[in-house]
């Protein structure tokens, strides 16, 4: 699980139709922002998009390294989930 640190739910603009899946997306995570396995939570893949659980300060590393980048030919865009309500 996360560190102390505030978990954050990042939204990512990939999914499943974008032939993605965790061990793609942890590699692409991983060379783009110098994220470690340990520093990632929770994903969840669904079709057209993805969420993943990490805290604050690696959010914020993922967005900044990540969003814009492209993963299996698609521009991946990076941002904060907004919460369910």
């Amino acid at each position: 699980k996360l560190e102390a640190e505030v978990p954050v739910r990042l939204f990512l603009s990939v999914g499943r139709k974008d032939s993605i899946n965790v061990k793609s997306l942890l590699t692409f995570i991983q060379d783009a922002a110098s994220v470690k396995n340990h520093e990632i939570g929770d994903i969840d893949i669904l079709d057209k998009f993805t969420f993943m659980d990490v805290s604050s300060g690696t959010a914020e590393k993922i967005i900044n390294k990540c969003s814009g980048k492209k993963l299996n030919r698609r521009k991946v865009n990076i941002e904060i989930a907004k919460s369910k309500k």
